[in-house]
């Protein structure tokens, strides 16, 4: 039995099927000797499933990879994308500060 915890920091981030302008997040979050799960969207980024990096680059699905730096037409006009939990945090905030100060 492996007892070494694999590095799962990847997130795989849907726009097309958002619900009320929430992002949604690929599969239902399994064990690390379970096969990854690609079925169902979850808005909880806790709840969905996280990949290795192995696993995104031996992935069938094609999809970019964005970071903080993506702006909010990228975010918001890419179908699907591949984006770290760390990079995920960065970019929440961001887009938290832009949208507050638009307001002030």
């Amino acid at each position: 039995m492996n007892t070494k915890s694999l590095n799962r920091e990847w997130v795989l981030a849907s726009n097309k099927h958002r619900r009320n302008d929430i992002l949604q997040f690929w599969g239902e979050y399994t064990s690390d000797e379970e096969p990854r799960s690609y079925a169902g969207y979850y808005t909880d980024v806790n709840r969905c499933e996280k990949y290795t990096t192995e696993e995104k680059e031996a992935c069938q699905r094609d999809y970019p990879t964005l970071d903080s730096s993506a702006s909010y037409y990228e975010l918001s006009n890419t179908e699907h994308f591949w984006i770290k939990l760390s990079e995920l945090d960065k970019l929440t905030a961001t887009l938290i500060k832009k949208t507050v100060y638009q307001f002030f």
